[in-house]
């Protein structure tokens, strides 16, 4: 996406968010939404735009039906002949976000009755929920909050959170992770969903992890998980104190979250290594930066690093490499570069 002058902000946010949901983004693909949103003018304001409507554009499968207005539905299937037949998810988005407003200027676009919160690059946020319940976003995250009488429900996109749930013994609340859900009554804990796979970790009380297809479960149904086990079970208990990874591959492991400290320490705006691979570290670093961190000599990419660095300085930490395995750092406008000495 390298010809950003000669297309509009608008177009080159309905791409990003297209891809991102549909395909997922490379790291190279993150690193140019990074540098185009670093850009600033109404690029941020696009991009937000553009997830917003991809909430109504992507309740549908590219097969159904595509949602505009109450009650006006435009076909989407290869051979209609709607208005919006061999458009590209991107186009449809960019449709909506146009004409959403002008085409029927009595019934808005029919967004569904729900609430998303999105933080970009290097931002976190809290947010109060209607029952009293919390959730904290760490950098470049997103969540679809759904509450009414009969649920308390918050989807997690993408991106990582922490929950601080208030108990309620009669509307159990849920996080959407896809194929998988979370459901519990009252507890603690964080979520770190990426691409492939699904990071949980229980802080205080215990949750259930288990397929989307199982609505209520009794206790003999839930595998307790044990730090240490590789776990095939489709449903599961975690109590506090575990740490569970899913893959896409079906694998999950369980371990402990460890003693001392503060879980998870991206809440207090530090991030810790152990005994942790140079590549390894710059990858999780830029999660938080915007200006992103390139090592560009194999040489230094195996070093490992035992550390705990505040995410919100990241020059510091640069520095301290520098100082720690003197290492070459160079600047560039859009990059830093790590080189051996």
């Amino acid at each position: 996406m390298n010809d950003a002058s000669l297309r509009t902000s608008r177009e080159i946010a309905a791409d990003f968010v297209a891809k991102l949901y549909l395909e997922g983004l490379t790291v190279t693909e993150l690193e140019r939404l990074d540098s185009w949103l670093a850009e600033g003018g109404s690029n941020p304001e696009e991009y937000r735009l553009a997830l917003e409507t991809w909430e109504l554009v992507g309740q549908c499968s590219p097969k159904d039906e595509l949602p505009v207005s109450r009650g006006v539905s435009v076909p989407t299937k290869p051979g209609s002949k709607g208005l919006l037949r061999g458009m590209s998810w991107a186009a449809a988005i960019l449709m909506v976000i146009v004409f959403g407003g002008m085409l029927w200027p009595e019934q808005k676009v029919n967004v569904p009755s729900s609430v998303t919160y999105t933080t970009l690059t290097g931002e976190r946020s809290t947010y109060d929920l209607p029952d009293g319940s919390k959730v904290q976003l760490n950098t470049n995250s997103r969540i679809r909050v759904t509450f009414d009488a009969s649920r308390r429900r918050v989807d997690l996109l993408y991106g990582q959170a922490f929950f601080d749930v208030v108990a309620d013994a009669t509307s159990p609340f849920q996080v959407g992770l896809g194929s998988k859900r979370i459901t519990v009554l009252g507890t603690k804990f964080d979520v770190y969903r990426r691409p492939f796979s699904v990071t949980v970790g229980v802080v205080d009380g215990e949750i259930a992890l288990h397929s989307v297809s199982v609505a209520t479960f009794s206790d003999g149904e839930l595998h307790t998980a044990r730090a240490g086990e590789i776990l095939n079970e489709e449903n599961l208990r975690i109590k506090a104190g575990l740490l569970v990874e899913l893959n896409d591959g079906g694998g999950m492991q369980a371990t402990s979250l460890g003693e001392g400290g503060t879980y998870p320490l991206w809440r207090e705006g530090l991030v810790k290594f152990r005994n942790t691979e140079l590549s390894e570290m710059v990858r999780e670093l830029n999660r938080y930066s915007r200006k992103k961190i390139l090592i560009e000599d194999s040489r230094i990419m195996s070093l490992r690093i035992s550390a705990v660095f505040p995410v919100d300085d990241i020059h510091s930490i640069i520095e301290s490499l520098e100082k720690m395995f003197g290492i070459t750092v160079v600047e560039h406008p859009d990059r830093i570069s790590l080189l051996k000495k």
